[in-house]
């Protein structure tokens, strides 16, 4: 694990991952419970990095005006800035990992700007974002860049019109190549890169049902299985 990462306790990982999942973004808990296994310092670091993604799409959509979804996206960039204690839980985390690492608070801004871009255009897709937000996560967490894009975009895709094994990107649809992405190049441990691309298959075998496959109250059983190898069935 990269030494930038800060060393934290059991307990900010469990809130951390508690905040996650809790999202009112569906996404959240998926998210949440593929970080199960990593260490804490993992925890906190990804679980915090993906609840600012969600709260950013959250920021990007909710208002009608693109001028207002602006202003709450620079609200993060000045939040994480100032010091003041009397700020969200999720900015406090986020503070503290750039107090580890200073240049974490450049990479941030980057990415919420992405969002900020992203508010300005007709349909205020925040896709070129999550890809800097998925590679930002995969080199901190020693997973392969351009595997994490794929397997986090795929992840939440929505239903597409061919449910079939051609819909589904080689990397998560050959067994083989799933199996692999529980270690990486170096083969060091990144079991969440792997059960992300699981939930993938899952939830792509639900095509109009995959809110049902995010809040399915078995998903923590399933991702057991998973975590034995035996990822689910396209």
């Amino acid at each position: 694990m990269p030494e930038q990462l800060m060393e934290t306790s059991a307990k900010s990982a469990r809130e951390a991952l508690k905040n996650l999942k809790n999202q009112s973004d569906p996404r959240g808990r998926p998210l949440a419970l593929c970080l199960m296994s990593e260490t804490p310092d993992s925890q906190v670091f990804a679980a915090s990095l993906l609840e600012l993604g969600l709260s950013l799409d959250q920021a990007l959509v909710t208002p009608s005006e693109s001028l207002l979804a602006m202003i709450r996206l620079q609200w993060w960039i000045d939040e994480l800035k100032r010091d003041s204690a009397d700020t969200a839980p999720l900015v406090l985390r986020l503070r503290a990992l750039i107090a580890k690492r200073p240049d974490f608070l450049a990479e941030l801004t980057a990415l919420i700007t992405l969002w900020q871009d992203a508010s300005q255009t007709e349909n205020r897709n925040s896709d070129e974002g999550w890809q800097a937000l998925w590679r930002l996560l995969a080199v901190q967490l020693n997973a392969e860049p351009e595997h994490t894009v794929i397997v986090g975009q795929f992840a939440f895709m929505p239903a597409p019109h061919d449910t079939g094994e051609a819909a589904v990107p080689a990397l998560i649809r050959d067994k083989q190549k799933l199996l692999g992405l529980r270690c990486n190049a170096a083969g060091g441990h990144c079991q969440w890169l792997y059960l992300l691309a699981c939930f993938g298959r899952y939830n792509h075998a639900r095509t109009s049902r995959q809110m049902e496959a995010a809040q399915s109250p078995l998903l923590g059983w399933h991702i057991l299985c998973w975590l034995f190898g035996l990822p689910p069935k396209l």
